[in-house]
């Protein structure tokens, strides 16, 4: 017997930092990451199926741009190669948001 299995990564890793940016047609969320003197953008791509819960209690999938600029949050994610080969570029896969601060309304 031959079993097909999928580790979850070894080391997760995650980043806290403000949103942005977001883009919807490729599921895209960018922090600004402040790390001392300096501020570097971290983007990732949020897994597909991805779902929230509503106050309502009931789930839906997260659309991206729900998420407004400003928002203070860490982000969970593993990094995936790409490619038929998976040796193409790597791409930061987002699969656990946690929401710190929604942005103060103007």
């Amino acid at each position: 017997m031959i079993f097909l299995i999928e580790l979850p990564p070894e080391e997760p890793a995650s980043h806290t930092g403000t949103v942005i940016s977001t883009n919807d047609s490729k599921r895209e969320v960018t922090l600004a990451i402040a790390d001392g003197t300096k501020t570097e953008n971290f983007t990732g791509i949020l897994i597909d199926g991805y779902r929230v819960r509503r106050k309502d209690g009931s789930f839906h999938d997260l659309i991206v741009s729900e998420i407004p600029p400003g928002t203070k949050m860490t982000i969970h994610y593993f990094d995936e190669m790409t490619g038929p080969e998976r040796t193409n570029g790597e791409v930061h896969r987002i699969y656990r948001l946690q929401f710190l601060a929604l942005p103060p309304n103007p």
